[in-house]
Formats: C-alpha cells, structure tokens, sequence
C-alpha cells in the first residue's frame, strides 16, 4: 500500500515497508571496498543515525583489510587470493549488518533510509509524473524513463549525495522521456531524478530513485 506524503508543491509516493537491500554479490572486491566507503561517507555525521551498528571505525578497519589485501594480491597466488576472499567476506559482514541497522532505524521511511548509502528495495517516488532506473548493458550505465508528455522536455540529474542539494548534477536536458547515464562507479548508490519543462516552465523535480551502479 502506498501513501502520500505532500512537502509543499510537491507529492511523494512512499512505501509503508522500507527494506534496505544488499546486491552487492556480483560486484568485485575493489567494487565492494568502493560501495562500502560510499555507505561509510554517507553514514558519517548523518543525523539519521547517530549510533550506527557495527560502528563506523568497525567498518572502517574492515574496508582498510579490504583494501591493503587487494594490495597485496599476486596473480596466480592461492594464499594472496584466498586472504582477498576473507578480508572481503568479512567487509560484507559488516555491510549486512548495518544494512539491518539502517532499515530499524529508518523506521520505514525511505528518505531516511536513502540518507545511509544502502539502496532500497522498490523505492520509487512520484512528482507530476515519474522515473524508472534501470541497469544498462554496459558496467555504470543507468538508463532512465519518464512518463512521456507531449509537448515536453526532461531535465535529467544524479547524485551520490542525495542529502546534499548542491551536488545534484544535470545529465542532459532531452525532447525524449528516456535517457542513459553512462560513466558511474560501479558499487556507488546514486540517486536519479527527472524535471519537466513545459509551455509553463520548468516543473518541480521528482523524488529521486536510488540505484546501486553495477
């Protein structure tokens, strides 16, 4: 069941149940270490989530073992490759769970959850019309639908940073309802949001739909 929840001109459709998702299984380990130091920036001084479990210095020697066994990987070498295995499985550890955390303590709020750098399942917002995001065939491609409006065109912007309204970056301003977003990091969560601009001018931008890049 949806329900919505106005904030000044602009509608948000939002879900009663917020689960924070982990699809991370076929990202590979430098992949993992990126996605994790993503979730640690944006957990770090976020109001949301002032006690965040596992701790954030947890999480933090977990990605710097990540990353130092990355490091030290010789190719063609089982002991450097299985070390690489356990540091990540241990990172991933974590991961999931703060993911836990993230979804208790965002108590079914969906804007809060998307605060913590863990993408949400099903997550989708309506604003005078709305927004898919979808994988694209190639590594860090996002492709976008719109509902098309005659007579319209779609501004286009993404972030890594929702909670940040000036790192909201414009992608492109096209005449179709569809676009692709080439060039992300694959293990970054990135927000995706669209603007009509009619005969009236442009519109209120949609609430913005998260995508983990693969």
């Amino acid at each position: 069941m949806l329900q919505s929840v106005g904030v000044g001109t602009t509608h948000y459709a939002m879900s009663t149940k917020v689960v924070v998702v982990l699809n991370i299984a076929k990202l590979s380990a430098e992949q993992k270490v990126t996605f994790a130091i993503h979730v640690q920036s944006s957990m770090s001084g976020n109001a949301n989530f002032t006690s965040p479990f596992p701790a954030l210095s947890l999480l933090g020697t977990a990605i710097t073992a990540a990353n130092t066994a990355i490091g030290a990987q010789v190719p063609g070498n089982k002991s450097s490759t299985k070390n690489v295995k356990d540091k990540v499985y241990q990172l991933v550890r974590v991961l999931k769970a703060m993911a836990a955390y993230v979804e208790f303590t965002s108590n079914d709020n969906a804007m809060i959850a998307l605060t913590s750098g863990f993408p949400v399942k099903g997550h989708t917002a309506i604003t005078r019309g709305d927004i898919t995001a979808k994988h694209g065939v190639n590594s860090g491609q996002v492709n976008l639908i719109a509902k098309a409006q005659r007579g319209a065109s779609y501004v286009w912007q993404y972030t890594a940073t929702p909670s940040n309204p000036a790192s909201w970056v414009t992608a492109a301003i096209t005449k179709q309802s569809k676009h692709s977003i080439t060039g992300l990091t694959p293990g970054t969560n990135y927000s995706f949001r669209v603007a009509l601009v009619t005969k009236l001018g442009q519109q209120p931008f949609c609430n913005a739909v998260s995508l983990l890049a693969l």
